[in-house]
């Protein structure tokens, strides 16, 4: 990779998204069926006023994440790193950096949710200081879902 760079939500490549969106949909569906997956849309995620940052390798979308803010903390959505780029420091660069905006947005809890299957990102977040909490806002338990909070 001759060129990465992480780029701010006004110069993404919103194809680019739909489709990097598309593979996370299919992974998520893939580890747990229709019923338990509460899928947001780069549609859905504009409407909220989402703060989404994507990684570039080489004019290529390679990794993702979004943020969104509501009045007492900010959530972490669809973050993905494309396989082939995984181990770079791809993901830890965007959740800093959406953290960031979080902060700067005034928000000193940024939570999010991931599944109980994806080992990788259970271990990632722990590793990025998110602690395991059983609900936040809108959510609630569940057989598949796993909270976190992080104090920023």
């Amino acid at each position: 990779m001759d060129n990465t760079e992480i780029i701010i939500q006004e110069a993404i490549e919103m194809d680019a998204v739909r489709s990097m969106i598309k593979k996370l949909d299919q992974y998520q569906l893939d580890l747990y069926g229709n019923e338990s997956c509460k899928l947001e849309s780069l549609d859905y995620l504009q409407q909220a006023r989402a703060y989404i940052l994507g990684a570039y390798g080489d004019s290529k979308l390679i990794a993702m994440g979004a943020v969104k803010l509501f009045d007492d903390y900010a959530e972490i959505k669809r973050m993905y790193v494309d396989e082939a780029h995984r181990g770079l420091g791809l993901a830890k660069s965007i959740l800093a950096q959406l953290e960031a905006y979080a902060k700067q947005n005034g928000k000193a809890l940024v939570c999010l949710e991931t599944g109980n299957l994806q080992y990788a990102a259970l271990a990632f977040y722990k590793n990025m200081g998110y602690a395991i909490v059983e609900k936040y806002g809108k959510h609630r338990p569940n057989r598949v879902s796993v909270y976190h909070a992080k104090v920023i």
